[in-house]
């Protein structure tokens, strides 16, 4: 199960290009002051061209090697070449020493941070999965008794009323309801 069995993540950001050459000179400055975070970050949000990280000073988040195609996870999608430099990357804070091409453009990845895999052993998964089942069961009998109430009380709707119901926010506007 892949709750419990977790590969191993790291997390990246990136500036993304359109162009080669742009991509090429931003990553030589970023060579000459690796050390610098804020101009990573300075750079990130002024010349990323990719509109989902830009706001985030590129943040890739957390992603593992090879994509999981089961949707299991909520893994941001990334492109192959972006996860295989990130994945080569050593040292947190280093940058991949070439500009990446990946299909969305040209990318300079640096490596933000790392997580080991998990591989969980029954028991040390044991509280999780008890949690889990009392939870459904928890979950599954609220609904039970909801439904039940619902069959006993004979409930009608009457929309033309309810349509006519008028509630005031927090600030005394009044909202439909």
């Amino acid at each position: 199960m892949s709750e419990f069995d977790k590969p191993a993540q790291v997390r990246a950001s990136h500036i993304l290009f359109k162009d080669k050459a742009a991509a090429e000179q931003t990553l030589k400055e970023l060579k000459q002051k690796a050390d610098d975070n804020e101009l990573f970050r300075k750079l990130a949000t002024t010349k990323n061209q990719d509109p989902a990280t830009k706001d985030s000073f590129g943040d890739l988040r957390f992603f593992s090697e090879t994509p999981d195609k089961s949707g299991e996870t909520d893994e941001p999608a990334r492109p192959q070449a972006v996860r295989k430099a990130a994945f080569s990357l050593t040292k947190i804070g280093e940058l991949y020493p070439e500009v990446v091409k990946s299909d969305m453009g040209f990318h300079i990845v640096k490596l933000t941070g790392k997580r080991d895999a998990q591989k969980r052993t029954l028991e040390d998964a044991r509280r999780m999965i008890q949690n889990k089942l009392w939870r459904t069961k928890r979950e599954e009998a609220i609904e039970k008794f909801v439904a039940d109430l619902k069959a006993k009380a004979n409930v009608q709707i009457n929309s033309e009323a309810l349509a006519k119901v008028r509630v005031q926010d927090a600030s005394g506007k009044s909202k439909i309801g």
